[in-house]
């Protein structure tokens, strides 16, 4: 149910509606009134266990349908592997498709997603924290890799690494922000990746700016070049490295500012149901 006090009823009443209209659903979970590094209002959609398109090809209809009501981000996940998730611990989940956020499930009997044991709740959290700390490791690994290639003048390599260290930063934020990380090898498709959930995160190399323009395409076509042996027009500079490197470290530290965040945010809820749980006995 939509809470009767939400400003924003009318208007969720109406893309909830539309979206059972089409899509096979299993449940709806509404986070509202969300920290300051996640939008204001999340709808996390599951798909029914029977649905037998991929969220990937439906998530093009999806996004047709909320771009009528910019004021809402979403995220879609097949049941199977929502169920997945959180199992393993999902910090996204934690936070935003709890018992608490549940809004819409197909049948009363549905297993939706609860936050009612702090013992399992804590060891979620532990797991999520580990998936985080990996990828930051692998991309902490690439930044030493590339700082080395850089000292021995080989610039493709630095670039290259620098490039892989980015692409597990921006999955860091994507993991802890949007439940799952995008697989590409694109920084510029993880930055439109990130800007249709968060858009601040879409400008961190903003396009109409000539030289972050040119750091991103620089950095991914190191990948291509390396990996596909593709040939590129430009050389890769020292000067360039330096500026993405520093850019990259601005990212680094705003992702972990983030990932405090909704840490904290979970820690919350965690000791909330403590609280509850408590006084009840």
């Amino acid at each position: 149910m939509i809470p009767e006090n939400q400003p924003e009823r009318k208007e969720l009443k109406k893309v909830t509606k539309a979206l059972l209209d089409f899509l096979p659903l299993h449940s709806i979970y509404l986070s509202f009134n969300n920290n300051s590094v996640s939008p204001k209002t999340i709808i996390t959609l599951i798909l029914s266990k029977k649905c037998e398109i991929d969220a990937m090809e439906l998530k093009p209809l999806v996004s047709r349908l909320f771009k009528n009501y910019p004021q809402f981000s979403y995220t879609l996940f097949e049941h199977w592997w929502a169920t997945d998730l959180w199992d393993e611990g999902s910090l996204f989940l934690m936070n935003h498709a709890n018992g608490n956020t549940l809004a819409y499930t197909s049948k009363e009997a549905n297993k939706t997603f609860r936050l009612n044991k702090t013992k399992t709740a804590k060891r979620r959290l532990r797991r999520t924290e580990k998936e985080y700390q990996l990828l930051a490791n692998y991309a902490e690994c690439c930044f030493t890799y590339s700082k080395w290639y850089l000292d021995s003048g080989n610039y493709l390599q630095a670039t290259l690494h620098l490039h892989q260290a980015l692409k597990y930063t921006f999955q860091k934020v994507e993991l802890v922000l949007m439940g799952e990380y995008y697989a590409s090898q694109s920084l510029q498709e993880h930055q439109t990746y990130l800007s249709e959930f968060y858009p601040d995160f879409g400008c961190f190399f903003d396009g109409e700016n000539e030289e972050e323009s040119n750091a991103i395409k620089q950095l991914d076509a190191s990948f291509r070049v390396v990996r596909y042996k593709k040939k590129y027009k430009e050389n890769f500079k020292e000067e360039m490295i330096a500026f993405a490197t520093a850019k990259a470290g601005q990212i680094a530290v705003r992702v972990y500012e983030i990932f405090e965040a909704c840490v904290a945010e979970c820690k919350l809820k965690i000791k909330n149901i403590e609280i509850k749980n408590h006084a009840l006995l």
